[in-house]
């Protein structure tokens, strides 16, 4: 049997550009704490293996700090062996950061292209994988069949892309996926995990996600995957797995109709009473986008709303209001006010938030001024 935990994408020294420096710094600092609670975690349960699906680090911004950490941390675990397979940002060759550093033996690094295997006998085990060399893998690693000894419990651990056809981050298709026939395809690229899924074939696949969520396109519960894995002599495969969580931080995406609020008060008001009823703290990450209808004479001011709040880590606000006009009274009225609306309506119903908000925007400028209204009130 092995007890292995499946990791990928720690991005390791991410500049978090989108935040301000103290707390960018906080986050990286984070995500160095997150690795090594990732190590204890490795260390508690004797695992038998540590599987690195890529991106461990954030080449172009990596310190020398966090390589002596990574470092230290594997050589803190000498009974696991640790299995790294490079990613698009962290790739083998020459010039990689994986030259860079003096791994404790107990660390196993694929460095071609073409997919090869480590063999552990005394787990009756092989791990497959291959590298990453520059920023792009544009052919399937997963293309030629690929010969196994059944008896022994094979595992691939990689990094890819399955759910795109753009030839650059090496693609893997299902039937890639299922004509592989492995027991265990540890993978990583996609920052959000939907869990292990069973194939055809009787074996498993899954996207760890990452260790931390870095920004609002990784929103919700971060961590790694665990899992047991034993074969018997007849090569049944016997598989059980669970999700351990590890944010610090987790990012949340939510919507807030303001329909009704008639003063700015109002309007914040109301978002500090959605952050209190949804139990955001100072561990959250919030992206709120305002909804709703508004009278034309109040503007929405997210910047004002994001400085008065203090109560969670992070805070984004986007206006996503509608000025409150009759559509259908606008729509047949035959003044140039009814023109400016139809010409403006196909933004306003955009799939693209920002072109929306620009139109809606427009939109109460241009008819308090078709009005007579002062366009300075909206300021």
């Amino acid at each position: 049997m092995i007890k292995l935990i499946h990791t990928a994408d720690l991005h390791l020294d991410s500049p978090f550009s989108m935040l301000d420096l103290q707390k960018s710094e906080i986050r990286r600092q984070e995500m160095r704490d997150s690795f090594e609670a990732l190590i204890n975690l490795v260390y508690t349960t004797r695992s038998d293996m540590l599987l690195i699906a890529g991106d461990l680090f954030e080449s172009s911004y990596v310190t020398h700090e966090t390589l002596n950490m990574v470092k230290n941390g594997f050589a803190r675990i000498p009974d696991c062996r640790i299995v790294i397979t490079p990613g698009n940002h962290d790739p083998a060759g020459e010039n990689g950061i994986y030259n860079k550093i003096d791994f404790s033996e107990n660390v196993y690094i694929f460095t071609s292209e073409d997919i090869s295997y480590l063999d552990f006998p005394e787990l009756n085990c092989r791990v497959y994988g291959y590298a990453f060399t520059s920023q792009s893998y544009e052919k399937s690693p997963l293309c030629n069949e690929i010969p196994k000894d059944k008896s022994k419990i094979n595992i691939l651990v990689c990094h890819g892309d399955t759910a795109t056809a753009i030839p650059r981050h090496a693609p893997i298709s299902k039937n890639d996926l299922e004509r592989a026939d492995f027991d265990y395809i540890a993978l990583g690229h996609y920052h959000n995990t939907d869990g292990v899924h069973e194939l055809s074939n009787g074996g498993y696949f899954a996207y760890s996600g990452c260790l931390e969520g870095r920004g609002f396109d990784e929103i919700g519960e971060k961590g790694v995957i665990t899992a047991r894995i034993d074969k018997d002599e007849k090569g049944k495969t016997a598989f059980s797995h669970k999700f351990v969580p590890f944010s610090k931080r987790i990012y949340h995406t939510r919507s807030l109709d303001i329909t009704g609020c008639d003063s700015s008060a109002a309007i914040l008001a109301k978002i500090n009473e959605f952050i209190k009823s949804e139990g955001f703290d100072d561990h959250d990450a919030l992206k709120l986008v305002l909804e709703g209808m508004l009278s034309p004479s109040l503007r929405v001011f997210p910047q004002y709303y994001k400085e008065q709040i203090n109560t969670l880590f992070s805070l984004k606000i986007t206006d996503n209001t509608l000025p409150l006009f009759e559509s259908a009274q606008l729509m047949s009225d035959p003044s140039i006010k009814g023109a400016f609306f139809d010409k403006i309506r196909p933004l306003l119903e955009s799939g693209n938030a920002e072109e929306r908000e620009t139109a809606a925007l427009a939109l109460r400028y241009g008819l308090v001024a078709l009005s007579g209204g002062e366009t300075s009130d909206l300021n």
